[in-house]
């Protein structure tokens, strides 16, 4: 892709980050890239109070969503070991299943519902995995953003856990909590490299349609009303690795002083990072 078969909003995203890229001050790159982060790639979207832990537990662990044919194995002080009597053996979290009944204790032999999906809080975060993903979890990823109001995001986690198959490989991210600014990237799916064609995950993203109104990801790929980046690996943010990429062109008064200019050099500088742009052109 050169700069003249680029889409407009990619144009503007590029043009947006040399003028940001021209206000930065005298920093560090490591500093310099966290205003960047700041100051363009979220620049624009919802500054709010996303949900806590609680709540969305509450909305991703439906009753259906328990298995029955479990029992526990083992009762360690970080979990519970299970097994299926078939093989398959499963640690899980205290939170993640339910003696039958409700009221025995948790002890070797005794049987329980197991949630067939993991959650966990971080701070700032709330992240989802599905079974497959656990079992087989993919070297190369996609990103769908998911530009979700706050106030819809418990809903859109009901629609992913009813409509994700808990054997697909699939994980995903939302923010929790209070955030120090504006973030366009309220949540994320995450899946194997071409499995976002599948139709399930096509039907759960355009099933979430109606709740998504924020702004565009920088640098992302249209996907229905969602946006898609290739992951860029090494457990790198998509939107601190685009940063850290375009940091070092901040010195360079030849690139920074013309837009076309920029633009080119900086195709050239985030190519590696840009694969679903080559895809979608």
């Amino acid at each position: 892709m050169n700069c003249r078969d680029l889409p407009a909003d990619v144009a503007a995203d590029l043009e947006d980050a040399r003028l940001a890229l021209r206000a930065l001050s005298e920093d560090d790159a490591e500093n310099r890239a966290g205003q960047l982060y700041e100051h363009w790639f979220q620049a624009g979207g919802i500054h709010a109070l996303w949900p806590e832990a609680g709540s969305y537990g509450a909305a991703a662990m439906l009753p259906e969503l328990f298995e029955a044919g479990w029992t526990v194995s083992d009762v360690r002080h970080d979990g519970v070991l299970l097994d299926d009597g078939n093989s398959r053996h499963d640690m899980s979290m205290f939170g993640d299943i339910v003696p039958i009944p409700a009221t025995a204790p948790l002890a070797a032999g005794v049987p329980v519902l197991r949630l067939a999906q993991k959650s966990l809080a971080i701070p700032g975060f709330w992240h989802l995995w599905s079974d497959g993903w656990r079992a087989d979890p993919p070297d190369r990823l996609v990103r769908i953003y998911l530009p979700l109001a706050p106030n819809t995001i418990l809903l859109a986690v009901e629609i992913l856990v009813k409509g994700a198959p808990r054997s697909e490989r699939w994980a995903a991210k939302f923010l929790r909590g209070r955030h120090g600014g504006a973030r366009r990237d309220p949540a994320l799916l995450y899946l194997p490299v071409g499995s976002q064609e599948t139709p399930w995950v096509k039907a759960v993203v355009e099933a979430m349609a109606p709740l998504m109104v924020g702004s565009r990801v920088r640098l992302t790929a249209p996907f229905a009303d969602a946006w898609l980046a290739v992951d860029p690996g090494g457990e790198r943010s998509f939107g601190q690795a685009l940063c850290a990429a375009l940091v070092v062109l901040a010195d360079e008064p030849d690139v920074m002083d013309d837009s076309d200019v920029f633009a080119g050099v900086a195709l050239v500088q985030l190519r590696p990072l840009l694969q679903h742009l080559e895809l979608a052109a």
